[in-house]
């Protein structure tokens, strides 16, 4: 009983021995933790000062700052998405319907403008060749008659009514070839290649814009008819913002404001832009203003989709304020606190905890509503403060 007494003993000094060892090992690692284990006491020091060595703050590599005016904005919290200008979309349909001879196009595919999207078939288009070719004969002779009713009305040989009438069936059949001609170059068919030889059944449908193919409702041997949208394509080149402004929001906007937004799949990174027109309508429905921005960095529309939500901040005015590093300042329960220098003697800091009232965060720097509390030479810790405090 005595030798299990005294193991017990010996294993209890070893586990000591092993934990104390671990502490001391962690603390070297972590200059900072180092800082909080160790901190010079003193029966002396107020309630919320700290005291740390010369020592320790070189070893975890602390820093100092000081209140400092920088920019701030007042900004509108607002959501929107991504989109692209009317003239960059198009759907695309038959002019006088038919079949579907072939379709070969997926979504996603790129296009380039007067490129291929599918050919149709109909007996339709041999009609209206026909019609042309047939009207341009008859012109040629309408043409020559009325020159001849004309010079014979000039010379007082021929009545008016006859060069009249000369002249309406040649107008008729001039009008009814134009017309014909603009039918037929709606569907791709070049009328100056029209012969009897080579009448065409099957046309090839175009694409008015180059961008990439988004939806296809056509398929191989389909009837298509002239309202149905075959294809829809877009084009991303000019892709922007569309955001939506609340009503009592529209006093504050103004062309030109800066725009920071981020998507809303990726908040972690965001982009820049600025409002390039704002709608003078309210949408009825719920009483907001839609905002037009422009991107200021085109590289990163390969990024972009149209349709994509995002979240925005508009930047509508801007004024100077006292701020400090964001690492300055600790949150703890919703409190903010900072660490302010009170003195600097015999190789020790002595930094005094401080409740701060925070504004918003910009480029790394947090404004301090309550900067006017501090003398304007107080020196706060910048790097390491979150350590000292929440210990």
């Amino acid at each position: 009983m005595m030798n299990l007494y005294t193991n017990l003993i010996s294993l209890t000094n070893n586990l000591t021995l092993l934990i104390a060892c671990l502490v001391f090992l962690i603390a070297c690692n972590n200059p900072e933790a180092e800082i909080a284990s160790s901190t010079p006491t003193d029966a002396s020091l107020e309630e919320n000062t700290i005291a740390i060595s010369q020592k320790q703050y070189t070893s975890a590599k602390l820093k100092l700052a000081q209140l400092e005016e920088r920019p701030f904005s007042t900004t509108i919290a607002v959501n929107g998405q991504l989109d692209v200008p009317p003239e960059f979309r198009a759907a695309v349909s038959a002019y006088f319907g038919g079949y579907v001879k072939d379709i070969s196009i997926l979504p996603g595919q790129f296009i380039k403008k007067e490129g291929t999207l599918f050919t149709m078939e109909n007996p339709l288009f041999l009609q209206m060749q026909e019609e042309y070719l047939a009207i341009s004969g008859e012109l040629a002779y309408l043409k020559n008659d009325f020159q001849r009713q004309e010079n014979l009305y000039a010379d007082k040989v021929s009545s008016e009514k006859e060069f009249l009438k000369a002249k309406a069936a040649y107008q008729a059949a001039a009008a009814k070839k134009a017309a014909l001609a603009k039918q037929l170059s709606m569907i791709n068919i070049n009328v100056a290649k029209i012969s009897t030889e080579n009448l065409k059944s099957v046309v090839t449908v175009k694409s008015p814009i180059g961008g990439y193919v988004h939806k296809v409702n056509a398929e191989k041997g389909m009837y298509l008819k002239p309202e149905t949208m075959a294809v829809a394509l877009i084009n991303t080149d000019h892709i922007h913002i569309e955001l939506n402004v609340y009503e009592k929001d529209y006093s504050q906007l103004g062309i030109g404001q800066e725009i920071q937004f981020q998507l809303q799949n990726n908040s972690n990174k965001s982009y820049a832009a600025e409002i390039f027109l704002i709608s003078r309508a309210l949408e009825d429905e719920n009483r907001i203003i839609r905002v037009h921005g422009h991107l200021k960095n085109k590289h990163e529309h390969t990024n972009f989709l149209p349709g994509m939500y995002v979240e925005a901040k508009i930047s509508t005015s801007t004024s100077n304020q006292f701020a400090l590093p964001e690492s300055s300042v600790v949150n703890i329960d919703n409190s903010y606190y900072v660490l302010a220098l009170e003195k600097q003697a015999d190789s020790t800091y002595y930094f005094k905890r401080e409740k701060v009232e925070i504004g918003a965060t910009d480029g790394g720097f947090t404004k301090i509503i309550n900067a006017s509390n501090f003398k304007a030479d107080t020196k706060f810790l910048s790097k390491g403060a979150f350590n000292l405090i929440s210990d």
